[in-house]
């Protein structure tokens, strides 16, 4: 797998920097140099959001598997009804924070889809992440029970945590009906909502291509095997950076 199905993530003291790929936290250190536990703070910080952000794909996984296995949606993909137009289903939705749901038979072709967006009017998944799906079949078809696909997307109308899984029965044995997909915007997921509250502003940038030389003395540090690569920027700040997987992962 090569680096450019990744995303870097920076954090630093109290500036966070996120644009395609990567996030940088940064905070101001008034009038002093930084000190070396304040430099373990941003490496532990950065830690924390890439395990918070995994957890986050799993919790996905674990609601994507529910509603997976549910006649309703298995009938849904077969053609027979919908699934996903009724309040009660849009309440249980936006209450395990899912942004959009798309159901797709088991001929790949997208049969439902939802955006169930919170803060905003429920309706069409936007355009760009139905192409993304429409381009990529790892995400549509599922060849065996157990088939998952999970990551970040970077899409033009937004960053998402998606989830794919198959659609089927929960009887051992029972045929595929098709793919179910979750996704989260990735302002809405946890851990840059956490970022946010504690101050922090937050960009994203893709490791692929031209990068500044602090983000290139990153990615090989991170591509030779550490977790976290924390680097002083000034005497006022400094920071933090970690892969997250993308959706090719």
């Amino acid at each position: 797998m090569t680096i450019r199905f990744k995303l870097v993530l920076l954090m630093a003291l109290a500036v966070v920097a996120l644009a395609l790929g990567a996030c940088l936290y940064s905070q101001q250190v008034v009038e002093r140099a930084i000190t070396d536990a304040e430099l373990a703070t941003v490496r532990h910080d950065a830690r924390l959001a890439m395990n918070m952000y995994r957890s986050e794909l799993d919790v996905l996984l674990r609601q994507g598997r529910e509603w997976a296995s549910d006649p309703g949606v298995i009938a849904a993909a077969d053609g027979g009804t919908t699934a996903f137009d009724n309040a009660a289903v849009d309440a249980r939705l936006t209450e395990q924070k899912v942004d959009l749901v798309i159901l797709v038979s088991d001929d790949g072709a997208v049969v439902e889809s939802r955006s169930l967006a919170r803060g905003a009017d429920k309706g069409a998944v936007p355009d760009s992440v139905l192409d993304f799906i429409a381009k990529d079949s790892r995400l549509r078809v599922h060849h065996h029970a157990d088939s998952t696909v999970k990551g970040l997307a970077t899409l033009p109308s937004g960053v998402f945590l998606l989830v794919s899984l198959p659609v089927r029965p929960s009887d051992p044995g029972s045929l595929i009906r098709g793919a179910l997909i979750l996704g989260r915007n990735w302002e809405q997921a946890e851990f840059y909502r956490i970022a946010k509250d504690s101050g922090f502003s937050v960009f994203q940038q893709g490791v692929a291509g031209s990068l500044s030389p602090d983000f290139q003395e990153a990615r090989e540090r991170l591509r030779g095997g550490e977790d976290v690569y924390v680097k002083v920027l000034g005497t006022t700040s400094c920071a933090a950076y970690t892969l997250l997987d993308d959706i090719y992962d």
